[in-house]
């Protein structure tokens, strides 16, 4: 049995920068520069589902959109980035758009909840839009 993790981070990263223009970044927002929006690896999160004739996983991976832009131009920002995403990685239902190193392979994935919020950074009422998308994938190997 490998470890899946790093894999399936990198799937989900190749997929992304494929189709946004904002910086992705994992899990680290140092150093963007003065950009105002910009698509996070977050949390992750791993179970065993080996069975008896293969090793298997269902990995859970969250990608937070973050717009720094005031007003709904914010808000309009992260659902349209959120679209591009969602359309590369599930672009028909059954099907996803991922593509993993050997030896692993996925054989599903699912859209397991998205949550939108607005949250004040400073005491100068700066508000950020956060779009949270969080996706259930089945890896086997």
């Amino acid at each position: 049995m490998r470890e899946p993790g790093t894999a399936i981070r990198k799937s989900y990263y190749n997929a992304i920068s494929a189709v946004v223009s904002s910086p992705v970044v994992d899990g680290k927002v140092e150093g963007l520069g003065g950009g105002d929006t910009y698509v996070i690896l977050g949390e992750q999160s791993e179970s065993d589902r080996t069975n008896k004739a293969r090793f298997a996983h269902e990995a859970t991976i969250q990608v937070v959109i973050v717009s720094k832009k005031k007003s709904t131009a914010g808000r309009t920002a992260v659902e349209n980035i959120s679209d591009d995403i969602l359309s590369a990685i599930i672009p028909a239902p059954g099907s996803h758009g991922l593509t993993i190193e050997a030896p692993f392979h996925i054989t599903f994935v699912k859209q397991d909840f998205g949550q939108a919020s607005r949250v004040s950074q400073d005491i100068a009422n700066d508000f950020e839009n956060i779009k949270i998308l969080q996706f259930i994938n089945r890896i086997t190997q």
